[in-house]
């Protein structure tokens, strides 16, 4: 087996997930990749990257995936939770199988995936582990409850287990996207012909599909994250916190400096309900 680092992966598909393999695989590590489908990587396999299957809601594709990771390639220095997605609409409208799906992917999944792989990283006295969350989960925005309710959860657990953690020589960390070159915007708008809610909401739901039009948010690439993941992999800092964007970095900033007045207002003002 080889002496260098291992990073895996999940999530790994495409978008940020990919992002970070490619990353990595440059900077000499190896990587062990992983997601539902193996051949949409759209790669093949060297002795520098392992492509396996893997779902994050099923406990034991989680350890199969782990026993060929760690037969492979030894010790996992660094395991990425980025396997997620978004649920989006109006509370009302969202049936509860969408959301439980949601949360069994966004939070379950990470906890599953965390669970499998400390206690390997407590046995070797070392490992960190990223978890991919979204400048979302500091702050709540119309017609995103559910998305945003699985990365307050994450931001919850994850600062949680920072504490408990901190002696085992065990780092993790937090990486906050405040946007992301990719149709979020337009799922939010997207979904609501199948996210319908009651009647009541029609003017609330045409005033944020037009709003979503307008907005501008500037938003990271998928590289700019994969280079934050690298940051906090290796930067041997007990940072929790990777916030990168500038497209909600405005109303990140007002939530933790203005009052609660300001800040709600700040808020219907920029999807406006002022």
């Amino acid at each position: 087996m080889s002496d260098r680092k291992k990073i895996f992966v999940t999530g790994a598909s495409s978008g940020v997930g990919k992002a970070i393999c490619q990353l990595f695989l440059k900077k000499g590590w190896q990587v062990i990749a992983t997601l539902r489908i193996p051949e949409t990587y759209g790669e093949a396999e060297t002795a520098d990257l392992s492509i396996l299957p893997l779902d994050v809601t099923d406990k034991h594709s989680i350890e199969r995936a782990l026993a060929i990771a760690y037969e492979r390639h030894g010790a996992i220095d660094v395991v990425v939770n980025n396997a997620g997605f978004g649920e989006f609409g109006v509370f009302e409208g969202i049936e509860d199988d969408r959301i439980r799906a949601n949360f069994e992917v966004n939070v379950f999944g990470v906890m599953n995936v965390i669970r499998a792989v400390l206690p390997r990283m407590r046995d070797v006295g070392r490992g960190t582990i990223v978890n991919i969350s979204s400048g979302g989960g500091i702050i709540g925005l119309p017609a995103t409850s559910i998305y945003l309710s699985t990365k307050f959860a994450l931001e919850g657990f994850t600062e949680s287990i920072w504490y408990e953690l901190d002696g085992l020589g065990i780092g993790i960390k937090l990486i906050e996207p405040g946007g992301i070159e990719t149709p979020f915007l337009q799922k939010i708008a997207g979904q609501a012909t199948v996210n319908i809610p009651p009647h009541d909401y029609a003017e609330f739901q045409l005033k944020i599909r037009r709003r979503m039009d307008e907005l501008s948010w500037e938003r990271s690439t998928a590289l700019e994250i994969a280079d934050v993941v690298w940051e906090a992999s290796t930067d041997g800092k007990k940072q929790l916190r990777y916030f990168h964007g500038p497209g909600i970095q405005h109303l990140v900033h007002s939530r933790r400096t203005a009052g609660e007045p300001a800040y709600e207002k700040l808020i219907r003002a920029e999807f406006g309900f002022a």
